[in-house]
């Protein structure tokens, strides 16, 4: 029988390891002690970078046109850059005598003006709360030893917590230091306070606390362990932790009707920023279902006649989120074993086998009733440290619920309605909300007294912040300018403006039933109709009848179309359903194996009310497939190649514009290696179709690479070997003087949230165009904020941009104008969106081509054409 291990030789389901988190299951219910064991500690603080003399130049560079220019590169540095470690091995040929082996760093950071200036001023409300601490207040660090030695972790904060009361202050103790916020009284000329304690089995133990050092207020441990305080006063309001956020079950909703409960929540973090540190907090909300996951299953077994269960199971709940009943941990599902049940043994911690249903039972008190059940495969959703290995945990059907809503709750309008006003919460309400974890927070007297002992508060007031909004951008087209409206729309452009250099449809086919032909044709004829106005032509296209809407049947069609496929501009097929496996088959077999661009469109639209809106969004999205260009923005920057970055699951994907009016693009998709390095060998063909295009190298780069707020050293490293990569082949391309690069980390799920007074007592979303780059941004990092898009249900959500490294020089006034221009260029879609067009391009490529194409790379005979819009 096959054996799942798990955490300590078993599989004991536990709450997830990670960034701030402590090992629930190892703690006992002695409330004092919280550690920091297993939070991520980057090996170098994130300091300025200091000035470095400029070097006479780089190896193997006799021209001098490598010679150094004012290069930036904003990140935390690591050892080797710091001169506190060894040289890399291998590094790149020609930059080899910068420090570390990376690149010439000039001038420091502290130097540059990362602050813009342009726009009308606006003040606007964050979700920001100032942290206060009193003027005598520090973390200071003790090193502890016992007499007689203790090498288990767990005794040794076993037999603190026995003696606590020995200890003056409070303190956060990991098995080897220990910090309290004031200075031990009782400490000796030599540094050490002495403590004869109670140790295991009542013997006496010796406990020596040696003084070390006091932390400096900034000093990234400082972050860790505001956060721990706070996560700790989430348990303390009677918050219960999913995933990683904090709810309050107290005040869930319910919707007996459909067996769903919502949970109401937080989620907090706390860094330091420009004005100070600085406590974020965020609404959100939790979807659980109130059937088990095994109800489910039977419920599905029941109802499913096709040839396989097992197969249909795993494929319907692959990557779904379950959470434990028992303690609230959240796993994601890689797998159902129908092999397996809960009588089927495991190693536990000392070895001995032990059944699934008795581990719950002697651990959670949880009987199981049903012994034939199968096993859920899953992994932990909380990311697991640096250099772990996610954990395989198996679960038990029974003892989870699933979270989220399924396709048919979805469909439901009138419960996505219902939903919407919890999930979408407009400014007035999330702020009130936010304001109302404050004073939650104030009003709990104990957690005030837990504060005060450690000599902290929260300023009670949202931070109000300076920011910018920049002028509407007009949208150009052949027959003149349009300005967008207050939301940045310019949709109504089209029932007068002229595409700016469209394609006509001169020879495509159109595959439908033979029950949608008549309604297909009647499409055709609207798209004829709207796409004249618009500045080009479709003609009529040749109709392939098929007999069932069956995916044999579309694929047959297709399949016959082989021999001329690279005569047609087009393949249109009509979907009499929304069955994702039509779809991704249609798809790959027509993006990767025949290299035709394709468009599918849904039977149900034929007979739609607003056919003509429909009509014309269509044909503006088949053009810009085959290279038609619907609409530009004006960009003075000269010669700039702009890239944008993502990745979905392990594929990633780049998309890099090659015209001056960011029209013309070339797109290359990948799978990332071992070392997470997801972009250098496309720098070649990016500079290359560049060249080809326009009969030289562009004079500067900018790429967006979407990533995450937070950085670690792991990805730190990623970046710069990315950096240095691309600075190569930039090199070894030019001829002359090489292209400047300005490389942005966009990071679109944040948590900040700003907020504009209305004057009526009430808040609304900022305006597009706002640009906030001072007081909440990162301390030590070149960052700013935009809303580029409206929200159309809710409050509208930031993305934030940070500058890794630059040496073009540009100015933050033209980084950020640039930033917003290109957010106008995403051609499905006639407004703006809330990042530069490249990375919305780039997702939607990886992402189609994870799922749809199957992983299969398209064809490199589409990669010059928008096929995936």
């Amino acid at each position: 029988m096959q054996r799942y291990r798990g955490r300590g030789g078993g599989f004991a389901p536990r709450r997830g390891v990670g960034r701030g988190r402590m090992q629930e299951e190892t703690q006992t219910d002695d409330e004092e002690e919280v550690t920091v064991e297993n939070l991520h500690i980057d090996e170098v603080v994130p300091l300025l970078r200091p000035e470095i003399p400029a070097a006479s130049g780089f190896s193997g560079d006799p021209s001098g046109i490598m010679s150094p220019q004012n290069v930036t590169i904003l990140r935390p540095l690591s050892l080797h850059e710091l001169g506190l470690g060894h040289e890399p091995r291998n590094v790149m040929r020609g930059l080899c005598h910068s420090p570390g082996g990376v690149l010439p760093v000039t001038p420091a950071m502290k130097e540059i003006n990362t602050k813009g200036h342009s726009g009308r001023e606006i003040d606007l409300v964050t979700n920001y709360f100032r942290v206060l601490r009193g003027h005598d207040w520090g973390l200071h660090q003790y090193f502890v030893e016992f007499n007689p030695q203790e090498d288990q972790t767990f005794v040794r904060k076993a037999i603190l917590r026995r003696n606590k009361d020995l200890i003056e202050h409070r303190y956060i103790f990991d098995g080897t230091l220990l910090h309290t916020p004031f200075l031990l009284d009782d400490i000796d000329a030599s540094g050490r306070v002495v403590i004869n304690a109670v140790g295991k089995d009542d013997t006496q133990t010796v406990v020596t606390l040696r003084y070390i050092k006091s932390t400096e207020y900034g000093d990234p441990i400082y972050i860790q362990f505001y956060n721990l305080i706070v996560r700790k006063c989430m348990f303390g309001m009677g918050l219960e932790e999913v995933g990683r956020g904090f709810f309050d079950a107290e005040k869930c909703i319910d919707f007996p009707s459909l067996s769903i409960q919502l949970w109401p929540g937080f989620l907090t973090s706390i860094q330091n920023h420009d004005l100070d540190v600085l406590l974020c907090v965020e609404i959100t909300h939790k979807v659980l279902r109130t059937e088990s996951a095994m109800d489910i299953l039977l419920s599905m077994r029941a109802s499913y006649r096709g040839p396989s269960f097992e197969e249909h199971a795993n494929s319907t709940f692959a990557n779904a989120i379950v959470m434990t009943t028992y303690n609230h941990a959240t796993y994601r599902i890689k797998s159902i074993d129908f092999n397996a049940n809960p009588t089927n043994t495991f190693k536990n911690k000392k070895g001995e086998d032990v059944s699934y249903q008795d581990y719950y039972q002697n651990k959670y008190q949880k009987q199981i009733t049903s012994l034939g059940q199968p096993l859920f495969i899953t992994v932990s959703t909380i990311r697991p440290p640096k250099n772990v290995e996610a954990q395989v945990v198996a679960l038990i059907p029974e003892l989870c619920i699933f979270t989220g809503l399924s396709d048919t709750m979805r469909a439901n309008n009138s419960l996505m309605r219902e939903l919407s006003t919890h999930l979408h919460m407009v400014p007035t309400k999330r702020v009130q909300a936010i304001q109302g974890f404050m004073q939650r927070l104030m009003e709990t007297q104990e957690l005030l007294v837990e504060l005060e002992e450690w000599g902290l508060r929260f300023q009670t007031n949202m931070i109000t912040v300076p920011g910018r909004v920049l002028p509407p951008e007009p949208i150009l087209f052949a027959s003149g300018t349009e300005i967008p409206n207050n939301n940045e729309d310019w949709t109504k452009a089209f029932r007068t403006q002229k595409l700016f250099r469209p394609e006509s449809i001169n020879k495509w086919v159109l595959v439908a039933t033979q029950k949608d032909s008549q309604n297909a044709a009647n499409l055709v004829r609207t798209m004829q109709k709207v796409a004249t106005p618009l500045g080009f032509n479709i003609r009529q296209p040749e109709m392939i009848i098929i007999s069932d809407p069956k995916a044999q049947c579309y694929m047959k069609a297709i399949d016959d179309l082989y021999p001329r496929i690279k005569e047609l501009q087009m393949v249109f097929v009509v979907l009499s359903s929304t069955s994702a496996h039509i779809y991704g088959s249609i798809k790959k077999r027509l993006v990767v194996d025949f290299g035709a661009s394709s468009q599918c469109f849904l039977t149900k639209n034929l007979t739609s009310k607003g056919i003509m809106s429909i009509a014309t969004k269509v044909v503006i999205q088949m053009t810009a497939k085959i290279g038609g260009e619907p609409w530009t923005v004006k960009v003075p920057i000269k010669n700039l190649m702009v890239v944008g970055l993502d990745s979905y699951n392990d594929t990633y994907s780049v998309v890099a514009s090659l015209s001056k009016d960011f029209t013309k693009y070339f797109s290359a998709v990948g799978t990332k290696n071992s070392n997470g390095n997801i972009f250098c060998s496309d720098m070649e063909k990016c500079l290359t179709a560049y060249r080809k295009l326009n009969k030289e190298l562009p004079a500067r780069v900018v790429i967006y690479r979407v990533g995450n707020i937070t950085h670690d050293s792991g990805r730190d490293e990623t970046e710069a070997r990315e950096i240095k990569a691309m600075m190569k082949e930039m090199y070894e391309q030019a001829s002359t003087d090489p292209p400047t690069l300005t490389y942005l980390i966009v990071c679109k799920r944040i948590n900040t949230r700003m907020f504009a007074e209305n004057g009526n007592g009430g808040f609304d979303n900022p305006p597009p165009g706002t640009i906030v780059d001072d007081t909440i941004t990162l301390k030590d990092k070149y960052q700013f904020f935009m809303i580029s898009s409206t929200a159309r249900q809710g409050t509208v959500a930031p993305c934030s941009y940070i500058v890794i490294y630059d040496d073009s020089n540009l100015q933050a006034d033209k980084l950020q104008y640039l930033t917003y221009k290109l957010c106008h260029m995403y051609f499905n879609w006639s407004g703006t969106v809330s990042v530069p067009a490249h990375v919305q391009y780039a997702h939607k490529l990886a992402q189609m081509t994870s799922v749809a194409y199957g992983g299969g790379q398209p064809s490199k005979d589409l990669s010059n054409n928008l096929f995936y819009l």
